[in-house]
């Protein structure tokens, strides 16, 4: 595994006096810079600092002025060994949904040919363990594991119920169905689960059998029978359009296609708070809702209309802040969005002709024209099939870290790139090349931290690489302990100052792996009064 020196990121304030003392105090980054939140509420200790390096009326009556942290990944290492070697386990067999609840990380445990498990772990092997098994079905086993306050819903099957919706409190015991909704083993097409507050929200399909077609619906629950009912029928003729979604506050949005068109709805888990937003185009042959960009109390979405075009849409979760901002024209150019950075949207577009992908600059406040930043290079451009597409990104930091290829005739890319922008020519920088240009594993970037974001790296098979937005800040992370190199890692859930991801190890499985958070405080202090 390459190893590169690594840069730091600085976060937190600086105050500039004329005689600074600094220290540094290390610890593990929970929800804030230095420092968090316990498991219990109490706030988590900090190394212990020297008495001679602590600030004291005594030491010189300065003035405490803040901290520069800088944030960096520690060591990799296997938390257990949830599949036993030698037990035959399928390529893709191992940990699944994976989600924070109750200070604990839950997932879900899945073998091809064995019964599907719901486990919770704290990190350590001893506690980390299965406390539900559901028998083996032809669906699948616990599946998006969705928080609502003290409980945790996800979709389960068992052979006298079907698919259905489950709810646990984190224990054994308290683990149990919600509602068998279709009555008998068929089961239900149930989708994106969002926890709001005590209530959990979810879009139900019902298969349509000639001449009844099928129909969707909003349901919301609260964990028991009583308490799991229908907020809206949808009608006949209407489906989700892409499954997207959009958390706003103390609601979410759904995006459904019908006849009429493409229709916008928002819920608070509650009939009253239930409504259609706002058509957002009309026609059978509607567009289709690609890109979806969350940030604070404002969404972006774009629209991918029949004939090419990509329509920009901002919204805060009402009708009327829900607005059409960018119409970029198909010809010849094929858009994504990236997101937002300060005032201003940030696009990449190919155009078809050149083979050329160019980052665009527009308002993310009103319509306006599209200003060019910079294109990217493109070796290849002059040979056939070598057209630079989009892969992923993540926002971090202030900056867009975004993924990109260069197709070829063949199944697997030319080259693969991770890219970092600012928004500037001068501060769109490459990171890394290549990132996997295997045709089997896409390389999906994460943001874990501000100004830290992890990704895969294929050498000799994908492994996990971090990066603060510098190249010389990119490097391989490390691993020690039983197991080996880790390879092939999921998706990476943070819990309090643990990173959690699956990785196929030295036991041939995919086995579940945490790395630790980390970060380097240094405090500054201007002098007080009479000090020279």
């Amino acid at each position: 595994m390459q190893q590169v020196a690594a840069g730091v990121g600085q976060w937190g304030g600086v105050w500039q006096g004329r005689r600074r003392r600094r220290w540094a105090l290390v610890a593990a980054l929970s929800l804030t810079a230095c420092g968090g939140m316990g498991p219990q509420g109490e706030p988590e200790a900090l190394t212990a600092v020297p008495e001679q390096a602590r600030p004291s009326s005594e030491a010189g009556g300065g003035e405490s002025l803040g901290q520069a942290c800088s944030l960096d990944v520690g060591t990799a290492r296997r938390v257990k060994e949830v599949l036993p070697p030698g037990s035959g386990a399928a390529r893709y067999d191992g940990p699944g949904s994976k989600v924070e609840f109750k200070g604990r990380l839950y997932f879900s445990l899945y073998r091809q040919n064995s019964p599907r498990e719901l486990w919770q772990s704290d990190g350590t092997e001893t506690g980390t363990f299965s406390i539900k098994e559901f028998p083996l079905s032809s669906s699948g086993g616990p599946e998006q594991l969705t928080p609502a306050q003290d409980q945790l819903f996800f979709v389960a099957d068992d052979p006298a119920h079907g698919r259905e919706l489950w709810v646990s409190d984190g224990t054994s015991v308290g683990t149990r169905l919600v509602a068998d909704l279709t009555p008998g083993a068929e089961g239900s097409s149930l989708n994106l689960l969002a926890g709001l507050g005590q209530r959990l929200a979810f879009i139900r399909g019902q298969t349509g059998t000639s001449p009844t077609p099928s129909r969707f619906q909003l349901w919301a629950s609260q964990g028991t029978l009583l308490e799991t009912a229908p907020l809206v029928d949808l009608g006949e003729g209407v489906e989700g359009n892409n499954w997207q979604r959009i958390r706003m506050g103390n609601a979410v949005l759904f995006f459904f296609r019908s006849p009429r068109g493409n229709t916008l709805w928002r819920t608070d888990g509650t009939v009253s708070g239930t409504a259609a937003l706002r058509l957002l185009d009309s026609g059978p042959e509607s567009a289709h809702v690609q890109d979806v960009r969350a940030e604070g109390g404002t969404a972006f979405f774009t629209l991918i209309e029949p004939d090419g075009a990509t329509e920009i849409w901002r919204t805060d979760g009402s009708a009327g802040g829900t607005v059409r901002l960018h119409t970029l024209g198909g010809d010849h150019r094929v858009s994504r969005l990236l997101g937002r950075i300060g005032p201003s949207l940030f696009v990449v577009g190919t155009d078809t002709r050149n083979q050329r992908m160019s980052l665009f600059q527009l308002s993310a406040e009103v319509p306006g024209g599209r200003e060019p930043v910079l294109t990217l290079p493109n070796p290849y451009a002059s040979q056939p099939d070598a057209f630079p597409y989009f892969i992923d990104v993540a926002s971090s930091g202030g900056k867009l870290f975004f993924a990109t290829a260069i197709g070829s005739p063949g199944p697997a890319p030319r080259t693969t790139q991770l890219w970092v922008t600012n928004g500037t020519s001068a501060g769109t920088v490459l990171l890394r090349e290549p990132v996997s240009n295997s045709d089997e594993y896409v390389p999906l970037v994460q943001s874990v931290a501000d100004n830290l974001v992890l990704f895969p790296v294929y050498e000799g098979g994908p492994e996990p690489w971090v990066t603060d937005g510098t190249v010389s800040g990119t490097r391989a992370v490390a691993y020690a302990g039983a197991g080996g190199r880790p390879s092939a890692p999921g998706l990476f859930t943070r819990v309090g100052q643990d990173l959690f991801f699956s990785a196929r190890d030295s036991s041939e499985h995919n086995q579940l792996w945490s790395v630790p958070l980390l970060s380097t405080c240094t405090a500054e202090e201007r002098e007080g009064p009479g000090r020279r």
